[in-house]
């Protein structure tokens, strides 16, 4: 059966399978799609040359606005004028066709599902990845996927995108319950382990051992803990990922690949460590590292201690489980906002996001974690922003105030 001979419905079902199935909890995706849209509107100007504005009012009401947009899909980048309604889709196209479709039919582990679909259409997977690009089915599907997504956001404020509010256990960043970060990669083993804390807090710590491009080199872990009270609410959680060197002067690439093997956060801290310090070894050569990715207090419990608690009690369970452990590498992320932060977003949240990491380099600097680990300990802060000239700026004071 040829491709003209196929019915289109039973088509586009099967990819509407596949493409929900692989994003099966569609809110984070597809709420960053939209984030990426108003921030492109941002950086423009209206058609009628004013600044785009609006932080207060409801997506519903903006979408048919019209804005000058930067196309940078083309060859040449051009200057259009959309509708706010047409940049979501082309962000959501971005994230069906860039991140969906690529990781379903291309690269060199096709999912088995993929290649059944590819098989109907008398192709491979890879050659199916790259007609649908050019197939009435994409746009299709970027309808369906619009449809399923869009309906939530309608109501919400465009401010609500760029800086979020607590969910109903307090936290930004953390839902009691999820999964740590790296428990969703191939572990080779899990070990759960218990401590408490003043004040009757209990820890629950798990650590996964990673599987990496480089294990022969290089052993990564990814360590979480949970606090709760006597009555079960979750008070605390902090996270990271260790990375602990086999033998001595390891080099920068078998690092990188090591990194870069289990995802895209690692792959950004060991980028920005191996141009920091040159040669990467001279840091791991001391001791195994700390990559801190998440440390957060309920909102209603700040400013009582307790996260210089959470942070003590986890650095001291590592101090016994990786001895040697003498550096811990941080970016400064205030959970509240999209991460990375683009800081050619609407002017009052970029001054909000300023101020939120500020307050926690303050924190960060007042409480001195990396005396925990001993004479030896250092610090390495760093900003990992999609606005280079902006991150070298905070880079810059992070050194200033830890030294």
């Amino acid at each position: 059966m040829t491709t003209d001979e196929l019915p289109e419905q039973e088509i586009l079902a099967d990819l509407k399978a596949l493409v929900f199935g692989v994003l099966v909890d569609r809110t984070p995706w597809a709420a960053g799609a939209v984030l990426g849209a108003l921030t492109q509107c941002f950086k423009g100007r209206t058609a009628t040359g004013r600044a785009w504005d609006g932080l207060d009012r409801r997506v519903a009401d903006i979408l048919s606005e019209e804005v000058v947009w930067h196309d940078q899909n083309r060859r040449t980048p051009q200057q259009v004028v959309l509708s706010v309604e047409a940049v979501v889709r082309a962000e959501l196209r971005q994230e069906v066709g860039g991140r969906a479709l690529y990781n379903l039919f291309g690269g060199r582990w096709p999912s088995e599902k993929a290649a059944e679909v590819a098989a109907k259409l008398g192709m491979s997977a890879n050659e199916a990845e790259k007609w649908l690009f050019r197939s009435p089915y994409l746009e299709a599907l970027i309808q369906a996927v619009y449809d399923a997504v869009m309906p939530p956001f309608l109501d919400r404020t465009v401010l609500s995108f760029f800086i979020a509010s607590p969910n109903e256990h307090g936290f930004y960043g953390f839902e009691p319950g999820a999964e740590p970060e790296g428990i969703r990669f191939v572990t080779k083993s899990l070990k759960k382990e218990r401590a408490e804390i003043d004040g009757g807090i209990a820890l629950s710590f798990e650590r996964a051992r990673l599987d990496n491009a480089c294990d022969h080199a290089f052993r990564l872990y990814n360590v979480s803990c949970v606090a709760t009270e006597s009555d079960g609410r979750a008070v605390g959680y902090i996270e990271g990922y260790v990375v602990q060197q086999i033998g001595k002067g390891r080099s920068n690439a078998a690092f990188f690949d090591a990194c870069d093997s289990v995802n895209q956060a690692l792959a950004n801290m060991g980028d920005a460590l191996i141009k920091q310090t040159g040669q990467v070894h001279r840091v791991l050569d001391t001791g195994p590292l700390l990559y801190l990715i998440h440390w957060e207090i309920p909102a209603d419990l700040r400013g009582r201690g307790l996260g210089h608690r959470l942070l003590t009690g986890y650095l001291e369970h590592l101090k016994r489980s990786f001895r040697g452990m003498s550096t811990i590498t941080l970016e400064f992320a205030p959970h509240q906002f999209p991460d990375p932060f683009d800081m050619q977003g609407p002017e009052p949240v970029c001054e909000a996001y300023a101020r939120a990491v500020a307050k926690i380099m303050t924190h960060w600097q007042h409480i001195g974690p990396h005396r925990v680990l001993g004479e030896r300990g250092r610090s390495i802060p760093f900003q990992i922003r999609s606005n280079p000239s902006h991150g070298q700026q905070l880079l810059t004071l992070a050194k200033h105030t830890m030294t």
